[in-house]
């Protein structure tokens, strides 16, 4: 089953949105190397709240993921806007709630969760590992997909992925 790994910007590749130098560049080259050599297909995604609409959108597209792509040698293929999960959740859950709500009840994980399982893109058909600097490891399998979020600071104590 094909695989998507997803990392956090701001702390866990970059610095932060203004000071773009890469960080946990090793740990980060040996995630990317296990997977791509798993013999399983790989693609990669970024899920940062960092990015919150177009105009992020547009300087993530011209700036940090060229950037992050040469440096990694990889393709980003995904990176949804804040906007853009908020939507998707909204649209799953089918419930009325504004992006107030979003911003107080859905932490890092439990956006990403509902973003997978919701997505238009079908993402629920792939295996997810989740890398970020502020969560809280965990691991969910459903049926035609499973969630491994992984905090980066923790994860090379235990070998969770």
């Amino acid at each position: 089953m094909k695989s998507i790994i997803w990392f956090d910007l701001e702390e866990t590749i970059i610095k932060d949105w203004e000071h773009i130098e890469i960080i946990n560049f090793e740990k980060i080259k040996e995630i990317i190397k296990t997977h791509v050599n798993s013999n399983t297909e790989v693609s990669f995604g970024i899920f940062s709240f960092a990015i919150w609409d177009e105009k992020d959108i547009s300087h993530f597209e011209n700036i940090i993921k060229p950037f992050i792509e040469k440096v990694f040698n990889i393709k980003i293929e995904f990176y949804p806007s804040k906007n853009e999960m908020f939507n998707v959740i909204k649209a799953g859950l089918k419930k009325s709630f504004d992006f107030m709500d979003f911003n107080d009840f859905w932490n890092k994980s439990t956006a990403f969760i509902d973003f997978i399982k919701f997505s238009p893109l079908e993402l629920n058909k792939f295996n997810h590992f989740f890398f970020d600097d502020m969560v809280t490891n965990c691991s969910l399998k459903f049926d035609t997909f499973s969630i491994h979020i992984l905090n980066i600071n923790q994860v090379f104590n235990k070998k969770l992925w």
